[in-house]
């Protein structure tokens, strides 16, 4: 049964319920990071974002040298953020995150559906799927099976986590972000799978937006600049 706000008891640090009948099994811990550490981390990530992705050895050395010494949760988005590079991978594509997740809700409106992962959403667009509405075109059949299974998979995602409890604003960031993939990234659309990665990037960063970019990363530019990195 997926959990709901009634049937948690609490949450763990990571915002994970903690059943009351299993308690004993979800140990714990706060990562305070250290302040010091903190502040040095944070100076370095402001010199490697002006750096780009021609970074110096010397402050990639420097890099290294703070993530194994580890930095406060709350660091997480801003790393992945810098070291994925998504300003660079802004700038290598011309599309428009915001422009299209607005037609993306007047589509999305046409169809008689609302950006949410709700049972009837997906109830509607099996029944468009059906042939019962409208007269479908082959891309529009191809959308409207992805957003259906966009919506089911989201529901199997991470379902005791206190962000994708019920119906979440997250909830909602996560379904534009996987139709805004599928978009982008024709040739790969979505697959099962996708929603994990971009819900805990959701956990970690507070600018949806950057989420998407973090996922476009990955595919554009990050095995070969982690490799490099990593040398």
């Amino acid at each position: 049964m997926a959990a709901t706000r009634t049937h948690a008891q609490l949450f763990n640090s990571h915002g994970f319920a903690v059943m009351s009948a299993a308690e004993e099994y979800n140990m714990s811990y706060e990562d305070s990071g250290i302040p010091s550490v903190c502040e040095t981390f944070k100076e370095v990530l402001a010199e490697c974002e002006s750096c780009g992705m021609r970074k110096p050895p010397i402050l990639l050395k420097k890099c290294r040298q703070l993530i194994k010494v580890g930095g406060h949760n709350s660091m997480r988005g801003d790393i992945w953020r810098v070291f994925l590079g998504i300003s660079e991978t802004k700038t290598r594509t011309n599309f428009d995150y915001k422009g299209n997740v607005a037609e993306l809700g007047e589509r999305l409106n046409k169809c008689g559906l609302t950006e949410s992962t709700c049972d009837a959403n997906i109830r509607r667009i099996s029944a468009l799927l059906d042939g019962q509405y409208l007269p479908l075109s082959e891309e529009d059949i191809k959308w409207l099976r992805n957003a259906r299974q966009i919506m089911l998979d989201i529901g199997r995602t991470f379902p005791t986590h206190r962000l994708y409890i019920g119906e979440t604003k997250e909830k909602i960031s996560l379904l534009r972000v996987l139709m805004m993939y599928a978009k982008f990234n024709t040739s790969v659309g979505y697959c099962q799978g996708m929603a994990y990665i971009a819900a805990l990037l959701l956990m970690h960063m507070t600018n949806e937006e950057d989420v998407f970019w973090s996922d476009i990363a990955k595919v554009l530019i990050w095995p070969v600049y982690i490799v490099c990195f990593l040398k």
